[in-house]
């Protein structure tokens, strides 16, 4: 496109992470079994701790399997948190670094449909939506650092820009 007696090249910004990345294609399949995984645990949880919510007292196999799924689960997010922290380390990365955008966007809607996931589930079953929703604010935290990131690095490229005007 011309404009003013000058080129003008429109590229593609936001290139799609999905289409051209089998890494991150992995990634996404990753997370989504881990997601389903966490919410599965957390479902089945609530449904065995209620009779024993109604009882007075537990018995130890009780506690112990309600304990060891609790413990599941806190290590199907800590694997989530983690796996979020290298998607976001390898998203900086130069070679990737074109991909940010697309990264984002896809992680953003990504954690939209866990917690409409979670949120449907809970009502299904009648779990506490907390639990069930808890990893997208978990996993939120590294997508957020990438975010800033993000406007830092497109800032600092409009201010180049300007400058060398």
């Amino acid at each position: 496109m011309m404009r003013g007696g000058r080129r003008v090249e429109h590229n593609n910004h936001i290139k799609n992470i999905l289409k051209e990345s089998t890494l991150f294609r992995l990634y996404f399949i990753l997370m989504s079994i881990l997601a389903v995984a966490y919410v599965s645990i957390e479902t089945y949880k609530s449904e065995i701790n209620k009779p024993l919510i109604e009882k007075s007292g537990l018995t130890k196999s009780e506690f112990l399997e309600a304990h060891s799924l609790t413990i599941l689960a806190n290590n199907v997010e800590i694997a989530l948190v983690v796996l979020a922290l290298l998607g976001v380390w390898v998203i900086y990365l130069k070679k990737y670094r074109p991909y940010m955008g697309s990264f984002l966007i896809s992680h953003i809607i990504f954690l939209a449909a866990i917690f409409l996931m979670g949120t449907v589930v809970a009502k299904i079953f009648d779990a506490p939506v907390g639990n069930l929703t808890e990893i997208v604010f978990s996993t939120a935290g590294p997508v957020l650092l990438l975010l800033i990131i993000y406007i830092a690095l497109s800032v600092k490229k409009g201010l180049s820009v300007l400058t060398s005007s």
